[in-house]
Formats: C-alpha cells, structure tokens, sequence
C-alpha cells in the first residue's frame, strides 16, 4: 500500500490506497461496557400493560399558576399582517449610515424616473 500511495500513476489510486493505509495503521479502538447500549428482553411483549409500566404525564399542567395567553388574529389574515414588526438594525458606523443613505437616495431616485 505504501508503495501504491507514492508511485502509482492513478492519482485515485494513490488516494485510496493512502485511506486504505491510514486505517490499518490506526490504533485499536478500545470500548468498555458502558459504551454500548442494552437491548431489553423482549420476549414477553405481549404481558406488557404500558399503565402499569409508566405513570403518564398529564398534558394540563396540575396548578393554574401559568400566563394566560390571549388568542390572536387569525394567521397570514391582514390583522396578523398588520401585528408582524419588522426590525431593521440600526446603522453603526459612519460608513454604513453613508450606505443606507445612498440606498435611500438611489431607491427614490429610481421611483422618480420611472
């Protein structure tokens, strides 16, 4: 393989024989027990009662100490357009407020000729 990856003519030859080499090369991967993960016996699936396995949550929280949310517009309707806030950020620089001026300038320009 070392041969292949410095001196064959194929340049994909030489790649793949240097991916080839650089896994063999590379040292041994030692896992422990605890990197694995456990696979439960199955066997008696069909004895298994999920209400006496697991204590399901209940979806309404238990205490009404949560915010009220008021129901809002309708979505894409023009009252849910009209509540959409668009932010622009705020120029920094002197650069960029010189920038935003001449885009102004030209975008009403170009209104004004056309």
């Amino acid at each position: 393989l070392k041969a292949l990856e410095k001196s064959h003519m194929d340049r994909a030859v030489s790649v793949v024989a240097a991916e080839i080499l650089f896994i063999f090369t590379a040292p041994k991967l030692e896992l422990g027990k605890d990197s694995f993960i456990g696979i439960p016996d199955m066997t008696e699936i069909d004895q298994w009662d999920s209400k006496k396995s697991y204590k399901l949550a209940s979806p309404v929280p238990k205490s009404q100490d949560y915010a009220k949310m008021e129901k809002g517009p309708d979505k894409y309707s023009l009252e849910w357009v009209q509540d959409q806030r668009i932010v622009y950020p705020e120029p920094t620089s002197r650069t960029e407020i010189i920038l935003v001026g001449l885009a102004i300038a030209g975008a009403t320009a170009s209104v004004f000729i056309f």
